[in-house]
């Protein structure tokens, strides 16, 4: 999952709540905030839209029908978590292999208070497409919940080279003599040859991004996200979500 975690949308402190029973019954966000309606579609939401009861350090996790650009996830704009007139702070991270935002405010929330988790065209996908303003509304109930788990620490040696082997390195793709792209992905040389190393029209950016999966080029390719130069990574079927996971968890823990 990425980590890279960013400032929320509203204050900079944290409002004092004014608690309310019942979820909000209308949009929080003005028409000129929300605007038209967009392509990159809000398909579920963990909790779900109209919870309640909902612990009050839960993250809120939103998944989209594409994948969520990370880099439009600027403060003032994409994401709001409100509740009447009062704005409050959060962060926010993009996790491209289940194309999800995880939205943790940075304060747990008041039990017994309604709450709209908004999502503006501000908000973008990969391919350009803004996002189509979306709420989910929740009541928060008691002490529990908290941040997903952390991403499960990952070596390239143990848990990443043999993937790389099997699906990539071997003649006419990333061995020492085929090196495609300019690059190597053999036990040697794959450490040396992604690590924040530029991609070959990779518009700047760098294949593996210690800490930031969302903004490493080779998730990305594994991925077939729209933006990459070429045919997916690796030739042929793409990997099933467990095994972008461990690439994703890697390149989250440090891609030691």
């Amino acid at each position: 999952m990425a980590r890279a975690l960013l400032p929320g949308v509203g204050l900079a402190l944290v409002l004092v709540l004014v608690p309310s029973c019942t979820l909000p019954e209308s949009s929080p966000f003005s028409p000129a905030e929300v605007g038209p309606s967009g392509l990159l579609r809000l398909v579920a939401s963990t909790p779900a839209d109209g919870a309640s009861d909902v612990p009050r350090g839960s993250a809120v996790v939103l998944t989209f029908d594409g994948f969520p650009d990370p880099a439009t996830l600027t403060p003032f704009g994409a994401l709001a978590v409100r509740s009447g007139v009062n704005s409050f702070d959060f962060t926010a991270e993009v996790d491209l292999v289940t194309r999800s935002v995880v939205v943790q405010p940075r304060t747990p929330l008041a039990a017994g208070t309604g709450y709209a988790f908004g999502v503006t065209t501000a908000l973008r996908s990969l391919d350009g497409s803004p996002a189509e303003p979306t709420l989910v509304r929740l009541r928060a109930g008691q002490d529990g919940g908290g941040a997903p788990p952390p991403p499960t620490p990952r070596t390239l040696a143990v848990d990443v080279q043999p993937l790389l082997s099997e699906g990539c390195a071997f003649a006419g793709c990333h061995d020492e003599v085929s090196r495609s792209a300019g690059l190597v992905l053999t036990p040697e040389a794959a450490h040396a040859n992604l690590v924040g190393v530029p991609a070959t029209g990779g518009g700047g950016m760098k294949r593996v991004v210690p800490g930031a999966p969302a903004a490493s080029y080779l998730l990305r390719k594994l991925l077939g996200t729209p933006g990459i130069e070429q045919q997916p990574m690796p030739i042929g079927a793409p990997w099933p979500p467990a095994l972008l996971r461990i690439i994703s968890d890697w390149i989250a823990t440090g891609a030691p």
